[in-house]
Formats: C-alpha cells, structure tokens, sequence
C-alpha cells in the first residue's frame, strides 16, 4: 500500500468548479426571485449562500476525499463562524450594490464570488491554524494556502523552484503549534528535570520538522530524527541540527524494527494518524524502557478504537487512514504488552486547541484536540518513582 498523495489539482479543480456554482446560482435565484416580483435581499442571499455550503460539501465528499465519515462535517462546523461572517458580508454587498448603487447583478455576482472565495480562504487557514488575527498570522495564512495547494505534491518545477525561495517553515511554525510543543516539553522536564535528559540517547518519532527533538538536543540528549512523510524527510535533510536521521514508515501491519534501542522515545501526535497503531506502539516498546506517549482519543468509558479517513496533508495519515482510540483501549494495549502507565490529564498540558484534561462524557464520538498524554514505562519501580513527582 503506497502513502496517499495530496492532489493539489483536484482542490484546485474543486474550488474553480465551486466557484463558478457560487456565481451563477446568485444570478439564477436573484432572477427567480425578480420573475416572482420578490425583493427580499435577506432571502436571495441566505438561499445562495446555504446551496454553495451544500455544494461545496458534496463536491469535497464525493469528488476529493470520496468518504462519508464525520470528519468532513466536522471540518465545515468547525467553520460556522466563517460561514456566518461571510453571508453577512454577502448581504451587506448584496444590498449595497442591487437596491442603491444598482449595480449589474453579474457584476454583483462576480465582485460577491471573487471576495467570497478570498476570504473563505483566509479565514478558514487562520481560523483552524492560527490564535490571532494579525500582520505574521495572515502572512503565515497566504503561504500556508500556497503551500497547501501547490507545492506539496505538483509536477510544475518552476512552480516547486520559485515556492522555494519562498518557503518558510510555517507549518509547524504557528503559534498554536508552537505552544503545544513548549507545553508538552515543558511538562516532562517539570517532572524529569534537565539533568536526566544529559548524554541520554533520544528517537522523536514521526518528528516533522524535528522542533521538538531539536529542543531536547539542546539540553544535552543525542536524538535520532524519524519522519515518515517524504516531503517532511525531504526539508528534514536540510537542517544542520538533525544530523541523526532516519525514513522510517511506522504504518506497517508487521511493525518496524531499527535494531537499536534509545533511553527515551518521543511518540507525539503520531500514533492517531496510524493504521497499524497498535502494532507501532508495541514496535516502540521494542526500542526503549520509557516512552512519552500522546495521542487523540475517543470519548467513551469502554475499551473501544474506530478507524476514520483523514485529511491528505503533511501532517496527517500516510495513507488516509487514522484512528481513534478510548482511553480505557490504550491503557489495557499498555497493560498488555507488559508495560505501566502514568495518565496525566493536568490542565498545564492544555492549548486553545489541544485539550488534554477534559471529562468523559460517553458520547462515543471524538473531535480534533481531544487528548490524552501517557508517560510509559517498562519497569514499575521507575514508573512509581516518577510517580510521586507528579502533582
């Protein structure tokens, strides 16, 4: 099975495709609606503005990602504040142009889509990505789209060449990422102080850009960079710091194997975007006695995982395919493999959108953030030791 590749044709396609639907079903419901003699701005616009969210949805579902799993709704409602603000944009233009300026409503159309599409774009980059609304956070929001769209996986090399004097590590440079990764580091050395990461031998999985293991080479460990994502591995390569770096695929039903072993292993953000996760976590005990371990997790009291499509993106499943674990099926995985576990819900982990204290509800339901953090150990005696310093 061969990594998905993001098709930065077919979104492009996609939002041509969506883009002329917003146009023209402006025109024929304005047309509608004069034959009728009706003049209500309000409606003409609600109705246009509800057929290009349905049309958007149905061209996402069944001409991209091909799935009819909760994610992409999830997606849209996650974008319900950009939606309201666009159709009171809409309606505030609409009203403007047709009953004072009596503008030409394909002229209208055109000026209603062309903006619509801009700041649906803008918007939905720095409302999933970004925690402020500033000069870095929309410049951030421009070069991610680009980014996004063209140079993940295009074939036009002039195209790839002249994003490259542009590129800037963005990705996993906004803030919110930023935070998320000072507040998980930040809590492990509270607990295992700096000394204990001094000349220690470190494997940051699934490593992105290696930000984090990059941290704790700072504090003295010697880490071993692991990306799966060639595009990741690719920009990986370029980076002085990351002198220990390996390809590794973590995604294999028989699991991986490096035949070596490391003091502590970084396992963040990974592991949910996996397939064969369970066969990856006990690939890790192979490696190490002490694992860092984070993932999402699926909000229900019973031992229970779900698989689930995801977003074809650098960051996100190789091959399309994550999952969602309970907690409850982690800890028994854990239990086991013959390990021990240290659950730590403390709500100095928790970012705007990463929240790792929250309550089970038993909704059986999960949702982007929701999360747990695990400290795993091989020996209980350490696992008791660390324990006690644990507030």
């Amino acid at each position: 099975m061969k990594p998905i590749n993001f098709q930065p044709q077919k979104i492009l396609l996609i939002g041509i495709t969506n883009y002329i639907f917003s146009y023209f079903s402006l025109i024929f419901i304005y047309q509608t609606f004069h034959y009728f003699n009706i003049r209500n701005y309000f409606l003409i616009i609600f109705i246009s503005h509800l057929l290009n969210i349905i049309f958007s949805y149905l061209t996402n579902k069944y001409f991209y990602f091909k799935t009819n799993s909760d994610s992409l709704k999830r997606e849209f409602l996650k974008a319900y504040l950009t939606q309201a603000i666009l159709f009171l944009l809409n309606y505030l233009i609409f009203y403007l142009g047709s009953k004072i300026l009596n503008i030409n409503i394909y002229i209208l159309s055109l000026i209603i889509a062309t903006y619509s599409s801009i700041v649906s774009i803008l918007f939905n980059h720095i409302y999933v990505f970004q925690s402020k609304l500033n000069h870095t956070t929309i410049l951030n929001s421009i070069f991610m789209f680009f980014h996004f769209l063209i140079y993940s996986n295009s074939n036009n090399i002039f195209i790839k060449n002249l994003l490259k004097l542009f590129d800037r590590e963005i990705f996993f440079s906004v803030p919110e990422y930023i935070l998320w990764r000072k507040k998980r580091v930040d809590y492990i050395v509270k607990i295992f102080g700096k000394n204990f990461f001094r000349n220690k031998s470190c494997l940051e999985l699934g490593c992105g850009y290696g930000d984090i293991g990059k941290y704790f080479q700072s504090i003295g460990a010697n880490v071993t960079f692991a990306e799966g994502s060639r595009e990741n591995f690719d920009f990986l390569k370029k980076k002085i710091y990351a002198k220990n770096k390996i390809f590794l695929n973590q995604d294999k039903k028989n699991g991986w194997n490096l035949n070596k072993k490391f003091d502590f292993i970084i396992h963040w953000g990974v592991s949910y975007h996996l397939k064969y996760w369970k066969e990856d976590l006990y690939s890790t005990m192979k490696h190490s006695e002490i694992i860092f371990f984070e993932t999402e997790t699926l909000d229900i009291k019973t031992s229970k995982y779900v698989h689930v499509k995801e977003w074809v993106s650098k960051d996100q499943a190789l091959y399309g395919i994550g999952n969602r674990p309970s907690e409850k099926y982690i800890e028994n995985l854990i239990t086991k493999y013959g390990w021990h576990y240290i659950k730590c819900t403390s709500s100095l982990l928790d970012t705007k959108k990463n929240i790792y204290s929250w309550k089970i509800k038993n909704s059986n339901k999960w949702k982007s953030g929701q999360r747990r953090f695990y400290l795993l150990f091989k020996n209980q005696n350490t696992k008791e030791f660390y324990k006690k310093k644990i507030k």
